[in-house]
């Protein structure tokens, strides 16, 4: 259901709009098989057979010429059964080889595909966000994901230890024309566009399993850029969800077996944004914000430190009922973490863009929790 809009009262101007339901029928064959070459070496080998179908009845809309844009609609026909059909075939090969009893070389290829995507054009999903299916217009986006990895450690050893690259090649990826109009478009097709991305980056993670102290620390490096012709004057941009710096760290202190305390901490780079960088009055007074490239600036970065302590009271092992309290306290330094960022004309005399941070939780925050177990 992608939506539709309704005038609220009788003296409205608004024109009633209801779009079309999107329709679709998906069906997958898969076969793996695992390969032990060696002692040390092993192969898996796998296959998938994507099948989806586009289905009616809804509306296909004709443009002139075969180009797709607003002034090129010249109207529509309603056709039934399936619109379009797409086989995807999606190799995989994954290898893996161990160096002795507590390390191993991985590396891995998998091409995927998807049918749905999310459509929206704020910093985050919202409500008037839709959901658009592949059809005649709109081709299965494709990846294929590249990865290798060294990893140290095995089950029963207090550490485990892993560093791993990852490459992804993205075709057919859909995004929004320069001041696209979205909203309950019931040809939204003129407002959008495929191209080619490509997705790569490096984890690094240490993890404690035993002892008083023990958790993890992880980093992640990423980047994930687009290029689509008819965007950003064709120039590569940065994709929405692109977070260069990922950092999580949880430590876990047990003193003895009924308290355990637990520090969570987490940082995030901020989400590309396009973003007013200047502005103008025209000469009929009008205010008029000049944009900067697509996704050229970044919302401020997200961090923020979690704390959690658990008391246990009950002393017996074998009781069946065991209680505990368990007191946290959310975003301890009240960091005012960007949920979203939106931008407004200032009142001073020179008028100028204004930024405001919305952040749906910006200050501490503390809980208290009685926990009951039966056994």
């Amino acid at each position: 259901m992608p939506g539709a809009f309704s005038p609220a009262t009788p003296q409205s101007l608004r024109v009633p709009v209801s779009l079309d339901l999107e329709k679709g029928r998906e069906s997958a064959l898969y076969i793996s098989s695992e390969i032990p070459l060696t002692k040390w070496l092993e192969f898996i080998l796998g296959y998938r057979l994507n099948h989806f179908e586009s289905l009616g009845p809804r509306r296909i809309y004709k443009y002139r010429d075969d180009i797709i844009s607003e002034e090129n609609l010249e109207g529509f026909k309603i056709q039934e059964g399936t619109i379009r059909t797409y086989i995807q075939p999606e190799p995989r090969l994954s290898m893996k080889l161990s160096l002795g009893n507590s390390a191993a070389i991985k590396a891995g290829y998998g091409r995927s595909s998807q049918f749905l995507n999310q459509i929206f054009n704020t910093d985050v999903p919202s409500p008037t966000s839709q959901w658009q299916m592949v059809n005649h217009v709109f081709r299965p986006g494709v990846s294929d994901n590249y990865s290798a990895g060294l990893f140290l450690g095995s089950v029963g050893q207090p550490f485990e230890f892993s560093v791993e690259a990852y490459q992804r090649k993205l075709n057919n990826i859909i995004d929004y024309r320069d001041y696209a109009e979205l909203f309950v478009n019931p040809h939204i097709e003129t407002e959008l566009l495929q191209g080619q991305g490509e997705s790569k980056g490096i984890e690094v993670s240490l993890k404690k399993h035993k002892g008083v102290i023990n958790g993890f620390v992880s980093y992640t490096y990423s980047q994930t850029i687009y290029t689509i012709e008819g965007i950003n004057n064709g120039r590569p941009y940065f994709a929405n969800y692109d977070q260069p710096h990922n950092i999580s760290v949880i430590l876990n202190y047990q003193p003895i077996e009924r308290h355990t305390f637990i520090a969570n901490f987490t940082f995030r780079s901020g989400r590309p944004t396009t973003a007013p960088v200047s502005s103008y009055v025209n000469l009929d007074g009008v205010y008029v914000p000049i944009y900067s490239e697509r996704n050229a600036l970044r919302i401020p970065d997200t961090h923020r430190l979690d704390l959690s302590f658990n008391f246990g009271r009950t002393h017996n092992k074998a009781a069946r009922l065991k209680s505990s309290w368990t007191f946290t306290i959310y975003n301890v330094y009240a960091r005012r973490n960007p949920f979203s960022v939106f931008y407004t004309r200032s009142t001073r005399d020179v008028p100028t863009p204004q930024a405001n941070r919305l952040a749906i939780v910006g200050t501490m925050f503390p809980a208290l929790s009685f926990n009951l177990e039966f056994e």
